[in-house]
């Protein structure tokens, strides 16, 4: 009897050992396809944000109203000497990435910032260009451009083809863009921003002063 209950003893001892081994080898094959399975989220989780910063993350969209909010927020670094050069210094990066992002809701990257910043300044080259050694021409307010003759634009086009577009509409906020690109923008003169609606012999310096931020 005693070998018979010692031999059921073994067997069921066996028994219970092959499922526990059984079981944790289980617990382990489950422990390795999760490990697995958060190691895969995470390296394609890498490779997404690796792919959206090499892609500049969304791409930038600009409008008149987000175009005029920069061209104010730029002149405020300005003023506060945050643009010791051409360019604004990190200080200056910095601020106008945080406050066009809290105007907007944008939060847009120091490059995308730049290249519009870019793309404003050389289209404030054109208008400078256009405008250089011109006096006495009106303003149309509603246009927002000079208010010339068809033959005036026919010979300044002839001479400065790329200022097309302002025939129609001129620069967005003139005075901003004034006191953002008259010292950074070599064209031989400066360009003009209308005053009482008729454009000065001379740029005034109480323009430098006439800006809403």
């Amino acid at each position: 009897m005693d070998s018979y209950f010692d031999s059921r003893m073994l067997q069921n001892n066996h028994q219970m050992y092959s499922q526990s081994q059984s079981q944790s080898q289980t617990q382990t094959q489950t422990q390795t396809q999760s490990q697995s399975h958060l190691i895969a989220q995470r390296n394609d989780a890498i490779r997404t944000s690796k792919g959206k910063s090499v892609d500049a993350s969304v791409k930038a969209s600009w409008d008149p109203k987000s175009t005029e909010i920069f061209i104010r927020l730029c002149v405020v670094e300005v003023n506060n000497g945050n643009r010791p050069g051409t360019h604004f210094n990190r200080i200056g990066w910095n601020n106008l990435i945080q406050n066009f992002h809290m105007a907007t809701g944008r939060k847009y990257t120091r490059t995308q910032l730049k290249n519009r910043w870019d793309a404003l300044k050389k289209d404030w080259g054109i208008w400078s260009k256009l405008m250089r050694g011109e006096t006495g021409l009106g303003w149309n307010h509603e246009r927002g451009t000079v208010d010339a003759t068809p033959e005036w634009w026919t010979r300044k086009l002839q001479e400065t083809p790329e200022a097309a577009k302002f025939r129609e509409r001129g620069p967005l906020l003139v005075y901003e863009q004034e006191i953002l690109f008259s010292d950074v923008v070599a064209t031989g003169a400066s360009a003009w921003a209308p005053s009482s609606g008729v454009m000065p012999e001379h740029m005034q310096d109480e323009d430098d002063t006439r800006i809403c931020v």
